[in-house]
């Protein structure tokens, strides 16, 4: 990974993750289970996601199934019901993690550009999006890059690919924060430069301080 090597001159477009990153997610479906309230299955019926064919959660987050088509697979391969599933579904965006409406007051004045580019599935975009205790500052970005939206999702280079024709911005010149390896080793096959982040200790400070240490933003 080309982490921490670009000057702040480098940089024309600053790629934020949604989910770990500028908001807390779920760490899996057991704790979603738990934040939605729905109480434990009976061990004969232990919920198991590995018991749901794989490809049933990528079509959902490439926008190819619907919610409640993605709703009916789960069902049937679990013992959840459909209703149960999109309660879980709701239940996976905790809270926006806080810091980013200041840090994006402090890029305001940069010239740079700022996206984000987010596996995720249309029902958590119109959460993220819509007023309410879980809205992100999406608005405020330049570009916003979703799995649905694309049809395809991290980390296939295609999506790379996509968000750099869109913005008429080459790899080399920009800067990716993701928290996961993969993603981030991807990004870097197109030329990114990447930052990963840990979900789990302030995220909106980890960015700051690296968009510090490479002089795009000044500090305090």
């Amino acid at each position: 990974m080309l982490d921490g090597s670009p000057n702040n001159s480098d940089i024309r477009l600053i790629v934020f993750d949604l989910g770990g990153v500028m908001i807390r997610i779920c760490d899996d479906w057991r704790h979603a289970l738990a934040c939605a309230g729905i109480d434990p299955l009976p061990d004969a019926q232990t919920f198991n996601e590995d018991t749901v064919p794989h490809d049933v959660y990528l079509r959902f987050e490439m926008g190819k199934i619907s919610e409640g088509e993605f709703a009916a697979q789960v069902a049937a391969h679990t013992a959840l019901t459909a209703a149960d599933t999109l309660a879980v579904v709701d239940a996976w965006l905790i809270e926006p993690n806080p810091g980013f409406h200041e840090l994006l007051d402090r890029l305001e004045g940069v010239p740079v550009q700022t996206a984000c580019l987010s596996n995720t599935n249309r029902r958590h975009w119109q959460t993220m999006t819509t007023p309410g205790p879980r809205q992100l500052p999406l608005d405020r970005l330049h570009h916003r890059f979703g799995s649905p939206f694309i049809g395809q999702r991290k980390p296939d280079p295609a999506v790379y690919e996509h968000v750099q024709q869109q913005v008429g911005v080459a790899g080399s010149a920009i800067l990716f924060f993701d928290d996961h390896g993969a993603n981030l080793a991807a990004a870097a096959q197109q030329g990114w430069h990447t930052h990963r982040v840990d979900p789990n200790a302030n995220p909106a400070g980890q960015v700051t301080r690296h968009l510090t240490a490479l002089g795009i933003i000044c500090d305090r």
